[in-house]
């Protein structure tokens, strides 16, 4: 897939990280879907990234107008089922290797062979055999860069 067919963005994880990936993909022009386990977690990640379009409305960085615009591109859900739209995919989840496990296999499952998964981790290599091989059948991560043992 190349950059210019996505359209569609999943981000996983609405937390500090999620969230200002989900505003940075929204605030570019991608439709955004947004999802976390429970709906408090994506309410405090859309109420994060309105106060930082506000802030940036403040400092003239977007108009005014703008906000709803993008606000409109981010669509919050916790069905992990709704990421198949997706044409690209940010995992953004806690740095618990289980967690990631468990999110980067559901996704797999879901998502259509040529969608790019990507992984917002800064304590755990990807190239680690337990990240990479995350699905008995063999999943997607790690295996388009070429990377392994």
């Amino acid at each position: 897939m190349s950059v210019d067919q996505i359209k569609t963005v999943a981000v996983l994880g609405a937390g500090t990280m999620g969230n200002g990936i989900a505003h940075v993909f929204a605030r570019s022009g991608y439709k955004v879907i947004l999802r976390d386990v429970e709906r408090r977690f994506l309410d405090r990640g859309m109420e994060t990234i309105g106060k930082n379009l506000d802030r940036e409305i403040k400092k003239a960085k977007i108009a005014e107008t703008e906000k709803g615009i993008v606000l409109g591109r981010l669509q919050p859900v916790t069905d992990m089922a709704a990421i198949a739209a997706a044409d690209f995919v940010v995992e953004a989840v806690p740095e618990k290797i289980e967690i990631k496990r468990a999110v980067l296999g559901e996704a797999d499952g879901i998502l259509r062979p040529e969608v790019i998964i990507a992984s917002n981790t800064s304590s755990i290599s990807m190239e680690r055999r337990d990240i990479r091989n995350y699905d008995e059948a063999g999943g997607k991560v790690g295996e388009e860069a070429g990377g392994g043992e």
